[in-house]
């Protein structure tokens, strides 16, 4: 996320450089980049509109320092706004000792989950944390088949050197409501193979779900 949002910063910002106040229409462009950088880094598209308007609320009118260009004042502000969006504390992942860490990801259907367990995958491989994935998910036709895709990719393409390995059992797949119990085993099983082959993390994959499904809600 961050080197697309630097990347667009640094094309755009170049055209800001001369003038001495930051106005809309010299900055509307700037915006627009850093708004598709944004939604390209699955950032919610309402998430990214706010964090646009509050940049341009603060950038409008106000006036550039002598001693800096108004690219620069405005990666500030745009700096200043990624801080008070994410947090300005450590957020990094702590992992538990005796490992496996175990991460199970829960949501509603079609909130980026599996594209999620891929994101922390990378994550954890770029920093030398071996880390198995695992499909729980048997509500989704082909869903294990496409965590699994997602998981290989990151093994061979992602920065680091770490085991990232893939754990799911296709055949479990059932129709909508129906695996309930086949879903409990394969995080059971998942974690019992981190475990006995030394895997820093676990992550469980589940289905998408509403809290009016009480079937699936007592899965979790």
């Amino acid at each position: 996320m961050f080197e697309s949002l630097s990347e667009r910063l640094s094309t755009t910002f170049r055209s800001l450089s001369g003038r001495g106040t930051i106005s809309e229409s010299n900055v509307r462009e700037a915006l627009e980049e850093i708004r598709t950088a944004l939604l390209e880094a699955d950032v919610e598209q309402q998430v990214a509109k706010d964090f646009c308007d509050a940049v341009m609320l603060k950038a409008v009118g106000r006036e550039v320092t002598k001693s800096v260009k108004p690219g620069q004042e405005l990666v500030a502000i745009v700096h200043d706004e990624l801080v008070e969006l994410m947090g300005s504390e450590d957020s990094r992942l702590f992992l538990v000792e005796p490992a496996p860490t175990i991460i199970m990801l829960c949501g509603l259907q079609g909130s980026g989950k599996t594209t999620t367990c891929g994101k922390l995958a990378a994550y954890f491989k770029k920093a030398g944390r071996s880390c198995l994935v695992a499909a729980a998910d048997l509500q989704r036709p082909a869903a294990v088949e496409q965590l699994q895709q997602v998981i290989e990719g990151v093994a061979a393409d992602a920065k680091g050197s770490s085991r990232i390995g893939f754990y799911g059992e296709a055949d479990k797949c059932a129709e909508y409501g129906k695996a309930v119990n086949a879903a409990v085993g394969v995080c059971r099983r998942a974690v019992d193979k981190g475990r006995a082959e030394q895997y820093d993390v676990v992550i469980l994959d589940t289905a998408g779900r509403l809290h009016v499904n009480d079937e699936l809600m007592k899965e979790l």
